[in-house]
C-alpha cells in the first residue's frame, strides 16, 4: 500500500476478519492496492459521529466474494467518501445484496470506476457525484435545465412594474434594462437596480415555488456587477429549515458570478438574491443537482428561439363544469382544447380557468375548438373580446384567446385558427416614435405587443422595426394588441395587408404579422 496521509495510524485501523479501513476522521488519501480474501462485514466503513469525509482512494481494487455488511459502507450527515477509478465486484454476493450502501443521511459522496454484480444502495439525488453503471444499476445525473423561467429578464413593463416570471413589487429599488450593447450574453437583458437605502433588502425572487420533490440539491446564481461591497448576496431555506447565504459580490465593479449550491428543504423551498447596493443584473440561473452553473443561453430557452421545422404543441379534451358558466380546461396538457359539448352545446363561458391553481401564465395563447353550433363565450371583463362581441360557435369553428393577468382573457382572433400551433410567449410593451411612421417594437422580448398609443390613439403606421439591427428573422410572427380605436396600420411595400386594406383598430383589436425578407412583413390575419 501507498498510504498519503500526515496522520494515518490514529484515522485508519485495520482488523482483521472485520474491517479493512474503518474511517473516523477527515481528509485522508489511499493510492493503488487491493482487497480480497473473505471474512470482512466492510472493506472501507465511513462513520460519524464527527465530521468523517473528503477521504479518497485511488485506484484501488475492492473484490472480496462477499461481505457480511457490504464492500463499502457511509453513515452519517457529515461523512463522505470520494472513490476515484475503483473496481468493485463481489462475486459470491447474492443479486439482491447491495455492494455499496450509503446510508440517507450521508451525502456528497463520489465514486466512479467499474462495478460488478450486485448494485448500489443509495439516494442518488444527495450523491450525484456516483458515477458506477452496470446491468444492475445506474447512476443519476439532473437535467441541466434552467428552472428560472425569464432568465433572460424578457418584458418588463416599467409603468406597472411587472417583469414576467419574477417578483419585483418591492419599491426600494428603481429598475430599468440597460441597452443590449452592455449584454454579457446573446439575447440576455441586463437589469439595472438602484437601491434607494431604505426598506430593508430588495429580494428578486422567482414569481413561483421553485419544487421538484425528486431532487435535494440546489444549484443557483447570478451574474452581477457591481461597485458596491456587498451589494448582492444568493439566498436559500437550507434542508434543516435554517436560511443560508452565499459569498457576496466584492464591489470590484467586474461581472462575478454570486451563487451557491446546498442541500434545499423541500417541504418550504426558498431561493432569493438579497441586494443592499447599486447592482446589474443577467442571467439567472437555477439548476437541480450539484453539477456547475451554466448560466446564458440556449438553443431552445425561455430568452427565445428560432426553429426551421414544425412547433406541435399538445391537444386536450375540455368538458363542462357540474354547473354554471365557470369553465376550466386542463392546465398544462395543451394550447388547443376540443370543447366537448356532451352532446347538449347551447352552453355558455362567462369565465375561463377562475381558480388560481388553474390559471395560465400571462402570454399564453390557447384555441378552443368547437365542432357543434350554438356555444356562446360572452364578453365581459373575464374574456374582452373584440368590439364587446361574443363569440358564437358554427360547425367546426374556434377562437384564441391570451391570458392576461387576474384570471382574465383578451381575444386574439377567431375562425382563423393557424394550424401550425400555438405556445406560451413572452409580451412587451410597443411604444409610439417621438416623431414619423416608422414604429420599432423591441425584439428578441416577445411574440405578442401591446400597442400604448400613449394617449394619442389617431396614429399611422407605415413601417415596422425597419433598422437593420431591429429586424425580426425571416418568419417570425407577431400579434400586436391594440385596447383603442383608430390606429392605423396602413398597406405599402413594406407591410403588404391582404387585399391591399388598410387595417384600422376597433377597441380590443389585433393584426397577425410575419416577417419576411429586407425588413417587410406580410398579413397572416387580422381582428377587427
Amino acid at each position: 500500500w501507498s498510504k498519503c496521509s500526515t496522520d494515518i495510524f490514529p484515522i485508519t485501523i485495520f482488523k482483521p476478519s472485520v474491517l479493512f479501513f474503518y474511517l473516523l476522521r477527515s481528509t485522508n488519501s489511499f493510492l493503488g492496492g487491493g482487497i480480497s480474501g473473505g471474512g470482512f462485514e466492510s472493506c472501507v466503513y465511513a462513520e460519524g459521529p464527527g465530521a468523517c469525509n473528503d477521504n479518497k482512494f485511488y485506484g484501488m481494487s475492492i473484490e472480496p466474494p462477499d461481505t457480511d455488511i457490504s464492500h463499502v459502507y457511509v453513515t452519517g450527515s457529515k461523512t463522505n467518501i470520494k472513490l476515484h477509478d475503483v473496481r468493485l465486484e463481489a462475486t459470491g454476493k447474492s443479486l439482491d445484496r447491495p455492494i455499496v450502501i450509503i446510508d440517507d443521511s450521508s451525502y456528497g459522496n463520489v465514486m466512479n470506476g467499474i462495478l460488478g454484480h450486485t448494485h448500489v444502495q443509495a439516494d442518488l439525488n444527495r450523491n450525484p457525484g456516483i458515477d458506477l453503471m452496470s446491468q444492475k444499476s445506474v447512476s443519476l445525473d439532473p437535467a441541466p435545465v434552467n428552472q428560472f423561467w425569464n432568465g433572460a429578464f424578457k418584458g418588463w413593463d416599467s409603468v406597472n412594474r411587472i417583469l414576467p416570471g419574477w417578483n419585483v413589487g418591492q419599491t426600494n429599488t428603481d429598475i430599468t434594462i440597460l441597452d443590449s450593447s452592455e449584454a454579457l450574453f446573446p439575447d440576455h437583458n441586463v437589469m439595472s437596480l438602484d437601491y434607494k437605502n431604505w426598506g430593508g433588502a430588495f429580494k428578486l425572487q422567482s414569481d413561483k415555488t421553485l419544487l421538484t420533490p425528486g431532487h435535494d440539491f440546489a444549484t443557483f446564481g447570478v451574474y452581477a456587477r457591481s461597485s458596491v461591497q456587498g451589494s448582492i448576496t444568493a439566498v436559500m431555506r437550507y434542508t434543516s429549515g435554517s436560511i443560508i447565504s452565499s459569498a457576496s459580490h466584492s464591489g470590484s465593479g467586474k461581472w462575478e458570478f454570486i451563487g451557491m449550491s446546498a442541500l434545499y428543504d423541500k417541504d418550504s423551498p426558498y431561493f432569493y438574491f438579497s441586494i443592499v447596493g447599486d447592482v446589474d443584473l443577467t442571467a439567472p440561473t437555477l439548476t437541480f443537482g450539484q453539477s456547475p452553473a451554466t448560466p446564458g443561453a440556449s438553443l431552445m430557452s425561455s430568452s427565445g428561439a428560432r426553429m426551421s421545422g414544425t412547433l406541435t404543441t399538445g391537444v386536450a379534451p375540455c368538458t363542462p363544469p357540474s354547473s354554471g358558466y365557470y369553465w376550466t380546461c386542463p392546465k398544462n396538457e395543451g394550447n388547443i382544447f376540443l370543447m366537448d359539448m356532451q352532446g347538449d352545446p347551447d352552453k355558455r363561458i362567462i369565465r375561463l380557468n377562475q381558480p388560481t391553481a388553474d390559471r395560465f401564465d400571462r402570454g399564453t395563447v390557447i384555441t378552443l375548438m368547437f365542432t357543434e353550433a350554438g356555444t356562446r363565450v360572452e364578453h365581459s371583463g373575464y374574456i374582452e373580446l373584440k368590439s364587446g362581441a361574443d363569440f358564437v360557435s358554427v360547425p367546426f369553428s374556434s377562437i384564441t384567446l391570451m391570458a392576461d393577468t387576474g384570471g382574465t382573457w383578451k381575444e386574439v382572433s377567431r375562425n382563423n385558427y393557424d394550424a401550425s400551433g400555438t405556445h406560451t410567449g413572452s409580451v412587451a410593451i410597443c411604444f409610439p416614435p417621438t416623431s414619423g411612421y416608422y414604429w420599432t417594437c423591441p425584439k428578441n422580448e416577445g411574440n405578442i405587443f401591446f400597442l400604448d398609443m400613449q394617449g394619442g390613439t389617431d396614429q399611422t403606421i407605415i413601417r415596422l422595426n425597419q433598422p437593420t439591427a431591429d429586424r425580426f428573422d425571416y418568419g417570425t410572427v407577431i400579434t400586436m394588441m391594440f385596447t383603442d380605436a383608430g390606429t392605423r396600420v396602413r398597406h405599402s411595400g413594406y407591410i403588404k395587408l391582404k387585399n391591399s386594406a388598410d387595417f384600422v383598430s376597433v377597441p380590443f383589436s389585433s393584426i397577425t404579422l410575419m416577417a419576411d425578407t429586407g425588413g417587410t412583413w406580410i398579413e397572416m390575419s387580422r381582428n377587427n
